[in-house]
């Protein structure tokens, strides 16, 4: 078998690439050269494209503890972790907010009607946002799908959690309330 020398005639963008709408495609360019597109840190403050809400600035937490939970509608180990994760939400959450928590998910699908979807046939009440490009994702070194940031009120990363929690457990709890305590 011959190898093939010298460069590629074309670049071939990914399947999820070719699947997204041509307007999407423009917006996502646009923001690229525009210096801010979803996902992307501004000024080394994760920039969150809103989903059907404002965008905001990681910045805009300081002084909170965030959980930044990184998950996709076509991620298995995501979709089975939901109603946990919903269930802290409205559940052991509001006591935590009081105290200084804020739980914001990140949407890391191609396209944003597959988040659409997920939301018409899913409850998440947790804010959605969009990290279409994985950047964020990538930027806050997270590995894989579900994975979870937990930023102290300083705004640093003080822990990473890969793989589904046990968003009800104990343990789960402790080791929150053992952030928001500081």
């Amino acid at each position: 078998m011959a190898i093939r020398q010298g460069l590629p005639r074309a670049v071939v963008a990914p399947r999820a690439l070719r699947k997204t709408p041509c307007w999407a495609r423009v917006l996502l360019t646009l923001g690229l050269f525009s210096g801010v597109a979803p996902g992307i840190a501004a000024s080394g403050d994760g920039v969150l494209a809103g989903f059907e809400r404002p965008n905001v600035q990681l910045a805009d937490y300081r002084g909170q503890v965030v959980l930044l939970h990184f998950w996709a509608s076509w991620c298995a180990p995501c979709l089975r972790e939901i109603p946990a994760l919903e269930a802290f939400y409205n559940g052991p959450y509001r006591e935590l907010a009081e105290r200084g928590l804020v739980v914001l998910t990140v949407s890391n699908d191609f396209r944003i009607g597959d988040v659409r979807r997920f939301q018409t046939e899913r409850t998440l009440s947790a804010p959605i946002f969009l990290d279409m490009l994985g950047s964020l994702h990538d930027e806050m070194k997270m590995i894989g799908l579900p994975a979870t940031a937990v930023i102290g009120r300083d705004g640093q990363v003080v822990k990473r959690l890969y793989g589904s929690q046990d968003w009800e457990s104990p343990a789960f709890r402790a080791m929150i309330e053992g952030y928001v305590a500081n």
